[in-house]
């Protein structure tokens, strides 16, 4: 059970089927494993192979998707990074990780030629002083790679250091394949789902809950690059969404728009909301406004996946400010449990710190 067999088997029955969409560019399931293969090849001629990390600092775009499933190809460690972060927090994360490639979006060259780590940097979106990743991947040819084992490490996330350092939680493919199987039974997510991605993809629940669990049933992911109210808006009517996730801001800064009612948000199923809970005046103000009573409260740990708990659109009001209904994880029969260690990818120049690791059990 790992994240490329999950992606060629959406792969062997939806090949045609537009699997990605960004701005005016459709991507395939078929056409992203090409480019997959091609990111893997780019990725082993810059000297990553099966347990080294490589970093992803990037916005809601396709080269943040050819880099992820690139690594994965070639049994490599993703290491998602915060696009906000300045030098001296970069460079913190790429030490600690023993990153030895660097991918970001070419807007964010300035922070990365600031950063004095020895990850090789390779842009994407534009250019830049740096070698081009989007480049090397129209000269490369295919590379097979190697497919990772169920406990192969897929990720490390690293948490926001609001205590002191970040850490990195180290996850498995078993866990965060586990984790997008869960939210899919949990939300009934099908290969009809079109999926909008407006809040960050680095993010945990954003890129192993519902792109993942997206890509893993067959279904059509969307991005924004970046959140603003009007585009949010724009894209869920144009692109006929029906499934978003986002921070309860993401809900209501469209409410300040004049046009906000011009809009028709009508083909959404299911709004999920998470990173903060909401009052019940504003639940009642959502569903009115959103002409929906289709609203999910969704609290989960990182170092879980993640998985948790949930609030359903019937308990919206008398549950408000709480996330008390379990996902069903235990219809896997799994459970999660978290452990202090030391970090497993290659050893980073000045040690590591102990770093959270999930484990099925």
């Amino acid at each position: 059970m790992n994240l490329i067999a999950a992606f060629d088997g959406a792969v062997r029955k939806h090949s045609d089927k537009t699997f990605l969409r960004s701005g005016d560019v459709s991507i395939s399931y078929g056409e992203m494993k090409a480019r997959s293969h091609l990111a893997a090849a780019v990725l082993a001629e810059a000297g990553v192979g099966p347990g080294d990390a490589v970093a992803l600092m990037c916005f809601n775009t396709p080269g943040f998707v050819d880099a992820l499933l690139g690594a994965w190809r070639l049994s490599a460690i993703v290491v998602p990074v915060n696009h906000r972060l300045q030098a001296p927090e970069l460079e913190y994360i790429l030490r600690h990780s023993g990153a030895k490639v660097l991918v970001f979006d070419a807007s964010l060259a300035d922070v990365v030629s600031d950063a004095d780590a020895w990850a090789r940097p390779l842009s994407t979106g534009g250019k830049t002083r740096f070698d081009s990743f989007d480049d090397k991947m129209r000269q490369a040819g295919q590379l097979v790679g190697t497919e990772p084992d169920d406990d192969t490490i897929a990720e490390i996330l690293y948490t926001s250091g609001t205590t002191g350092r970040p850490k990195g939680c180290v996850l498995t493919h078993r866990s965060v394949t586990l984790a997008a199987i869960t939210v899919a039974l949990a939300l009934s997510i099908t290969r009809e789902e079109r999926t909008l991605i407006a809040m960050p993809i680095w993010h945990s629940s954003p890129l192993n809950n519902w792109f993942a669990a997206t890509m893993y049933v067959g279904g059509t992911v969307v991005l924004i690059r970046e959140y603003n109210p009007l585009a949010f808006l724009e894209t869920v009517q144009r692109e006929r969404i029906t499934f978003y996730f986002g921070a309860p801001v993401s809900y209501t800064a469209p409410l300040q728009l004049d046009v906000f009612d011009t809009f028709d948000l009508s083909s959404v199923r299911a709004w999920l909301y998470g990173g903060g809970p909401i009052s019940t005046d504003l639940a009642k103000r959502l569903a009115t406004s959103y002409r929906s009573d289709r609203f999910y409260q969704v609290y989960g740990m990182t170092e879980t996946g993640p998985v948790g708990t949930a609030l359903y659109p019937e308990e919206q009001e008398f549950r408000a400010g709480s996330g008390e209904t379990p996902c069903p994880a235990s219809i896997y029969g799994s459970s999660v449990r978290t452990e202090a260690m030391p970090i497993v990818a290659k050893p980073a120049r000045y040690g590591c710190e102990p770093t959270a690791r999930c484990r099925d059990t």
